[in-house]
């Protein structure tokens, strides 16, 4: 709709500049700003699944017209412990005001959602499906932003814990309090086996490479996935 009143005002806007040297540059402000309105932005989404359902995930423009959980906002869904990437397409301004919901796929009962959520041009986000450990199938959806941090000959983790945890490394004799929902700044971890704990629970992170980074999905004792940044 704006789009169209503009290019309308168009030749309005040539003829008041008509027999003027600055025609040229007329011209190419108004066609600037009508491209700029046209172009398509996007932003990377990393859907993370960890509440033993399969999800939908379901996206909804805050400007448009309908209910979130409408089957013609469904983005995408994933199993249970499974990563899906998502890019999300938008035009007319460079960031956007989303609503984000998560449904369980099979009865559809069990939803969360985040009501206004502001994406800006070129992001790149984590966006994790996880069970609130205090009630039983009560989901919860976070959003943080992706952040590598490799080092060479070490693992560098950060921890993202449905309850309150203790995360420990007996290398560096660190540690760190995860709080449910929050995830943990970057812990560097030596040794792939004996040098990770949740607590008392020694986590073995062997199937990972060494060398790169990774956000660690926990229950607060038992790693439940990892995501590599």
């Amino acid at each position: 709709m704006f789009r169209t009143a503009l290019l309308t005002a168009l030749p309005i806007v040539l003829l008041g500049c008509g027999g003027s040297g600055d025609g040229d540059s007329g011209i190419d402000a108004v066609s600037n700003a009508v491209d700029g309105i046209a172009r398509t932005r996007q932003a990377d989404l990393h859907f993370i699944n960890s509440t033993n359902e399969a999800v939908d995930y379901h996206i909804r423009n805050t400007l448009s017209e309908g209910d979130l959980f409408a089957s013609t906002n469904k983005a995408t869904e994933n199993m249970d412990k499974d990563v899906t990437p998502y890019m999300y397409r938008w035009n007319v301004s460079d960031n956007v005001t989303i609503q984000l919901g998560i449904q369980d796929t099979n009865t559809k009962s069990i939803q969360a959602e985040i009501e206004n959520m502001l994406i800006r041009e070129n992001a790149d986000l984590w966006v994790v499906a996880w069970l609130d450990d205090a009630k039983s199938k009560l989901f919860k959806l976070s959003t943080l932003k992706r952040s590598r941090s490799d080092v060479a000959g070490e693992y560098r983790v950060r921890v993202f814990s449905q309850k309150d945890a203790q995360i420990i490394t007996t290398s560096s004799v660190s540690i760190n309090e995860a709080k449910q929902g929050v995830v943990t700044p970057y812990i560097t971890v030596e040794n792939c086996s004996g040098d990770l704990y949740f607590g008392p629970e020694s986590i073995d992170i062997c199937q990972l490479e060494i060398g790169k980074s990774y956000l660690l999905i926990t229950d607060g004792e038992e790693l439940l996935m990892a995501a590599e940044e």
